[in-house]
């Protein structure tokens, strides 16, 4: 089998599946849709035209929790969902909350970073927004840890490039990553997961030379 992941460095969704992968133990090659994402030629392969994009021979599919779930069902001797009913929907939640509620306000400071044209007005409703959502996840995932369901889980792939990037770009928007005990403990966690720890310290790099480029252009 051929496994074709479409993806880019800075795209954090991207780097969910690429975790997803890399804790199930599947090996693949990582593509840049050609032309760039959205164009004719990356649709012909990828109708959607976005990414992250998954290629298996002739099956494609689209969208990052949609890949990351099918994962865990096509390749399952590696597993990332609990047995039990309400503890797996519980896993599913925290990672829509990541992709739904958490990340969303990050992405919607793309276009903030440089200082000539910043809307101070967006940027402090959503900062304040994702600190409110950071408070909640907080509250929701599991206290006793270590990781944001307990155990390591599809719910862990998300978080470490959307983190890596709030501790990125909210210092450049006049803001501060101040997690709580318990993200705290996921953190460290992460740091020391072979898997989790790399990527977040990739991403890191990635998204401060990224900043750092959008702040100049």
């Amino acid at each position: 089998m051929t496994r074709i992941l479409y993806a880019n460095a800075i795209s954090n969704f991207s780097s969910k599946v690429r975790v997803a992968l890399e804790l199930k133990g599947l090996a693949f090659e990582e593509r840049l849709p050609p032309d760039g994402y959205g164009t004719k030629a990356y649709k012909l392969i990828v109708p959607m035209g976005t990414i992250p994009g998954l290629v298996e021979d002739d099956f494609v599919l689209s969208e990052s929790e949609t890949i990351v779930e099918y994962l865990e069902e096509a390749y399952p001797q590696v597993p990332l969902l609990p047995a039990d009913p309400r503890a797996r929907a519980q896993v599913r939640f925290l990672s829509r909350f990541h992709d739904i509620y958490l990340e969303p306000p990050l992405r919607a400071m793309f276009g903030q970073l440089r200082h000539a044209g910043r809307n101070s007005e967006l940027v402090a409703d959503q900062c304040a927004r994702f600190v409110r959502r950071l408070n909640q996840l907080e509250f929701m995932a599991d206290a006793e840890g270590p990781y944001v369901a307990g155990a390591l889980s599809i719910a862990d792939c998300g978080y470490p490039s959307t983190i890596a990037l709030a501790q990125v770009m909210l210092p450049l928007l006049g803001s501060a990553y101040k997690p709580g005990p318990v993200m705290m403990r996921w953190e460290a966690a992460a740091n020391e997961h072979p898997v989790l720890g790399p990527h977040k310290l990739a991403y890191f790099a990635e998204a401060t030379a990224w900043a750092a480029r959008k702040m100049d252009g």
